[in-house]
């Protein structure tokens, strides 16, 4: 696993060190699909090395659903931090839930879907509590996209936000994002006391850098 920095200084690891793993582009490398990734077996034991040298202090921290990030690390569990921190499991396996605003958000999903259909190679990617638009395949359509994308903003109010990552962009409740969830992470044990250290490559890992 390659750590690297503007300074050029790269820390040496540290057993006392908390780690924050995001996933895609960092972990494991981006694909056309969000379906069409894998998670090797080397990478498997790496982490499982880092697991025991941290004495579990080890979370994944992902846009991706903790559905599809246990389908992918099968069969380790990590502690994990799912849809930009709304679902959170933490070391002895409880799932906390950030609660969902009501309002137009279901129906604006619905047409999100509808705009995507009469656009190739859009992807939409419906975690339940949030929604992706991939546009990795289809770049001609970004600034449509984004304004329909606006246009759809304006309906949900401001308990949502509209966030952009590397040829995606996500519709999501404003309250929790990786930092927040890093934060929870922190005071809990195996990871209080820690240094903790995230590891991110995307615009939206920023809040868990601010930590």
């Amino acid at each position: 696993m390659d750590i690297q920095s503007d300074s050029g200084f790269v820390p040496e690891f540290s057993n006392d060190w908390a780690l924050f793993l995001d996933v895609d582009g960092t972990l494991i490398d981006f694909a056309p699909r969000p379906d069409q990734v894998s998670v090797s077996k080397e990478l498997l034991d790496i982490l499982d090395d880092l697991r025991i040298q941290t004495g579990d202090a080890i979370a994944l921290i992902s846009g991706r659903p903790i559905h599809d990030l246990d389908q992918l690390f099968n069969p380790v569990k990590f502690p994990m931090a799912g849809q930009h921190g709304l679902e959170r499991r933490d070391v002895n396996g409880a799932i906390h839930l950030h609660s969902m605003p009501d309002g137009e958000f279901s129906r604006v999903k619905d047409s999100i879907i509808e705009f995507a259909k009469n656009k190739d190679n859009l992807i939409i990617e419906d975690k339940q509590h949030s929604i992706a638009i991939h546009y990795r395949q289809a770049q001609e359509h970004r600034d449509e996209l984004e304004i329909f994308l606006e246009a759809c903003m304006k309906k949900i109010g401001m308990n949502f936000h509209l966030q952009s990552g590397k040829m995606v962009y996500e519709i999501k409740p404003h309250g929790k994002d990786k930092g927040s969830a890093i934060q929870e992470f922190i005071i809990e044990q195996p990871f209080i006391g820690r240094l903790p250290v995230f590891i991110g490559d995307d615009v939206t890992d920023e809040d868990g850098f601010e930590v």
